[in-house]
């Protein structure tokens, strides 16, 4: 081979070379591959990272905010996930749960205590009167049915935002069905 073809042949790879990387480049502008979103925020409490598929237990619990890819703050909500209906009383008038309470913003009855990048949730001891106390300050509420599963909460943290988000199952109660209990769902 000659100088002259080994010139061509060098030429014609990087030549082919460029073309591919432009395909490359094109392909996976059209396709938004170079715009993938990799920020999230999950939650840590005792060192152990949480899932989202799972109920916890919850007493009073420091959780460490993770975020990867921003650095912005975060927000903590706490709502009612419960679908089982009972009734109530404020004052002597009567009220549905479902039609009142179920889905609200119930944060501030947990005295949740924020940190810069961990928080503490006051859940021990929260009883469901004292989440329908607080939406009821002054007055005199009081349960005429008792639910006959412990009242369910998801825990919602989220970035400033709002792109990102972070949801936790929890009841304050736990359930008595049998003696055993996992340890690996109690936070305190």
């Amino acid at each position: 081979m000659d100088k002259h073809e080994k010139i061509i042949t060098i030429l014609t790879a990087v030549l082919l070379v460029l073309i591919v990387v432009i395909v490359v480049l094109v392909w996976g502008g059209y396709s938004n591959w170079f715009k993938t979103d990799f920020e999230y925020i999950y939650l840590k409490s005792g060192g152990e990272r949480l899932q989202q598929s799972e109920i916890y237990y919850l007493g009073n619990v420091k959780f460490d905010v993770c975020q990867f890819g921003f650095k912005s703050g975060y927000t903590v909500k706490v709502v009612v996930t419960s679908d089982e209906d009972f009734i109530y009383t404020v004052d002597d008038k009567y009220y549905s749960y479902l039609e009142n309470i179920a889905g609200q913003d119930v944060t501030a009855a947990f005295n949740v205590d924020y940190g810069k990048k961990n928080f503490v949730v006051r859940a021990y001891n929260v009883l469901i009167t004292d989440i329908l106390q607080s939406f009821y300050p002054g007055s005199e509420v009081a349960l005429i049915s008792v639910p006959k599963q412990p009242a369910l909460y998801k825990l919602i943290v989220a970035d400033e935002a709002g792109k990102h988000s972070f949801e936790l199952t929890f009841s304050t109660v736990l359930p008595v069905s049998d003696i055993e209990v996992n340890p690996d769902h109690m936070l305190f």
